[in-house]
Formats: C-alpha cells, structure tokens, sequence
C-alpha cells in the first residue's frame, strides 16, 4: 500500500512540473527564451518583439570555442522555455546538458537550414578535418540567407509551444525579412568599393558573409580558434603580405593573438578587426541588421586603406 501511494506522489509531482513548464501556453505569462551566443540572441529577440525578449548565456567577453558551463549557467538552461544554440559543432559545452532536452533547439539539426561546410581548396591552411559533422560551418549567423531560415525556425518553433502569440511570432518573421532584405542592399552598397581587396582573417569562420558579399578572402591561419597556426602557414601568409597580395589582416576581440602583429611588421598590410560575435552589440530591436552593418564596416574601415 506504502508502495502504491508513493508511485501516485511520484506522478504528482512529474504532473505539476510538467504544467509549471508549460504554464505560458495557457496563461499570461511570456516563454523563457535563451540563446547560447549573442548572434543567436539577436535574430531571436527580432521574432520575440511584443512577446519577450531573448537571453543570452554567454557574456560578451567569451568565446563558445572554449567556454567552460558554471553553476548559474546550469540554472538558466534548466528554467529557459526554449534554448537556442547551433549545435554540438560548435557549442560544445551543450553537448551533455542539451542533447536528449526537450527545451532543445540545435539549428544544426534542423533540414531547413542550408549548413555550408568548410572548403579548404586554395585556402593557406593546415590542420586536421574529421568527416560529417567536424567540417560543418557553424557561422550561420553571419550569412543573411541563414540567418533568415534560422528566423523561420525559431519563429515555428515559438508558435508551437507558445500558441497564443503564434500570430505575433510570425508577424515579427515578416518584419525581420523585410528589413534583413534591407540591410543585405545597404551593405552590398558598402563594400562595392573593396570587393577586389585581398586579406587574411585569423580564424576561418566568415564564409557565409563573404560568399553572400563578394569579399575577397585569401587565407587564414586557423579553423579553430584553439588551434595554434603552423610555422609553414604563418610564412605562407607573411610572404602573401610582401608581395602585396592581401592589404589587411583581421583578428577578433575574442582572439587577438600576437601572431598577427607579429607577421605584419615590415609589410604593407594593416591590421584590422571584425567581431563575429557582435560583443558590444545591445539587444534591442534592430539589433541583429546592426550587427550585420558592423561587420561590414569592420571589413571596409580595413580595406579601403589598400
């Protein structure tokens, strides 16, 4: 009998934390929506406009190459509605917490987002590259095409948990077409100018914006950001620098390693700086087509020196 009554408490309570996570479906109450990086954290809150706003779980100051979770991190997983992150590609630091968690969505995982992968053909590069996942590009956010189908994602998904600002949800998806279509011309305009300009990035993560934009990107020192260049690459770029091949070399303000000051001197190349991640960005609506614009500029104050 003791037995019995015990199984009965234990559905209860499964029961009633069931209906406390899903209380907004049914009531007043707005979902929790976290997204693991900034990007993410932007294009989220442009489809939550009206309904709430989007978290972010890492601080500006990290990368998702190396974050390691803390304490407070566990809790803002675990009481987020729905949590965004691209994948086990790059956020490794989800892996165990998040893969089998119904509040999940890996964009990674979703067909309707045309993944590229990396193409090391022509590029100045060494390293090793493991087959299906482990060359997939996780810089979607920086591609106007990917952002735009991750929007879609995000906006379906938030309709079917939260259905009573489905409406909202997917008017907001209208609007961040509408004005993504915008930004996209606006910065075509921008970087008309130094499409021929060739450069070097430190970290091979910027495809996405490049192929959309026509930029001319001649190398990099490193897929992963983790991953110290070899000598053999470090001399190819230098060389490519004093033949006058490329005018800049970016690094990130996640990244700024010595490396790239150090293969620079006594070169005519310039040394600039582009944000992936949009660390200083705020969120606020409009948040995302000003990080797109920001990294155009990064790309053009550089360039236009050539």
């Amino acid at each position: 009998m003791r037995c019995f009554l015990s199984k009965i408490q234990t559905c209860i309570v499964i029961l009633l934390t069931v209906f406390t996570h899903n209380s907004f479906a049914k009531s007043d109450v707005s979902p929790k929506v976290l997204a693991s990086i900034k990007p993410l954290a932007l294009i989220s809150n442009e489809i939550t406009q009206g309904v709430t706003e989007a978290d972010v779980l890492l601080n500006k100051t990290a990368s998702p190459h190396d974050y390691v979770l803390k304490p407070s991190d566990m809790v803002k997983l675990k009481q987020a509605d729905l949590v965004i992150w691209v994948g086990p590609v790059l956020e490794h630091f989800l892996n165990n917490t998040l893969t089998d968690a119904s509040n999940s969505l890996a964009l990674s995982a979703q067909p309707s987002i045309e993944f590229q992968h990396f193409t090391h053909e022509g590029q100045i590069s060494i390293g090793d590259f493991e087959d299906g996942d482990g060359d997939l590009n996780p810089h979607i956010w920086l591609g106007p095409d990917q952002a735009l189908q991750a929007a879609t994602v995000i906006a379906n998904r938030l309709s079917q948990i939260d259905p009573q600002h489905k409406e909202q949800y997917q008017t907001n998806l209208v609007k961040f077409k509408l004005n993504l279509q915008h930004t996209v011309d606006s910065i075509q305009q921008q970087l008309a100018s130094v499409r021929d300009q060739g450069y070097f990035v430190f970290h091979d993560g910027y495809d996405y914006f490049e192929n959309k934009f026509g930029l001319d990107n001649l190398g990099y020192f490193t897929v992963d950001p983790e991953r110290k260049p070899g000598a053999k690459t470090v001399a190819k770029i230098h060389q490519a620098l004093l033949s006058h091949k490329a005018v800049c070399v970016f690094s990130e303000p996640q990244f700024t390693p010595a490396i790239v000051t150090t293969v620079i001197q006594g070169t005519p190349a310039k040394h600039g700086e582009v944000d992936p991640l949009g660390s200083d960005i705020k969120i606020e609506p409009g948040a995302y087509f000003n990080f797109l614009t920001s990294v155009a500029t990064g790309f053009k104050s550089c360039l236009q020196q050539g």
